[in-house]
């Protein structure tokens, strides 16, 4: 039997083609995919890690809901670091790569989150001076709570609508096919991602009630 013909553009063939022929060389170290930043088997271990720690955090939700708010929090990070990779690899797959995570965001970004991580322990676990019971599920936690999806919400449709004039890193140079975004949310906001990012992030300290 004939092979059936291939509906794919020429060019679309041998772009595979030289992934494929990129993948079997002799020389490739083993652990090409997993220790470069691009590598497809360090992407997807930090999206099976990603989703292995938001399934057991819903289950924890139900197991421990005096921690609602931490649990909700972690599950929006979780939302957030896959939704800028998802985001990257629709529009910008030329430079996708592990950094899109942004899980290596910077030193002063990894400090911030585990200092908000044991301030919300630490005052569940030994009493918050500024109220008792603030750690639990309450008005204030609602209200981050809305916040978060609306800074989230704002960044993901600023990306969606940039799409691929898109860029994790301020680009030094203009690429030739970049385009000045004014449609959408651009029409509103002039940075509706970096809007998106800051009213996320007051919006999880609200959600944890951390006054720090």
């Amino acid at each position: 039997l004939a092979a059936a013909p291939s509906h794919r553009p020429a060019h679309k063939r041998m772009e595979t083609k030289a992934l494929c022929d990129a993948l079997i060389e002799s020389n490739r170290p083993w652990d090409a995919e997993f220790t470069a930043s691009n590598g497809r088997g360090r992407a997807a271990l930090a999206s099976f890690a990603l989703g292995l720690i938001g399934g057991a955090d819903i289950v924890c939700l139900f197991i421990y809901p005096q921690a609602a708010p931490f649990i909700v929090y972690l599950f929006l990070l979780i939302s957030f670091h896959m939704s800028e990779y998802l985001l990257t690899a629709a529009f910008r797959a030329d430079v996708l790569s592990f950094d899109n995570f942004l899980l290596n965001h910077s030193l002063p970004y990894q400090v911030m989150v585990i200092a908000c991580w044991c301030e919300y322990w630490l005052e569940f676990a030994l009493g918050s001076p500024f109220c008792s019971a603030c750690k639990g599920w309450g008005a204030l936690s609602t209200f981050g709570l809305c916040l978060c999806v609306v800074g989230l919400f704002s960044r993901v449709l600023a990306m969606a609508t940039a799409s691929t004039n898109f860029s994790h890193v301020i680009e030094q140079e203009r690429r030739h096919e970049h385009q000045l975004v004014t449609t959408g949310i651009y029409a509103v906001l002039r940075h509706p991602a970096y809007f998106g990012f800051f009213w996320w992030s007051i919006g999880t300290q609200l959600l944890l009630a951390n006054p720090l």
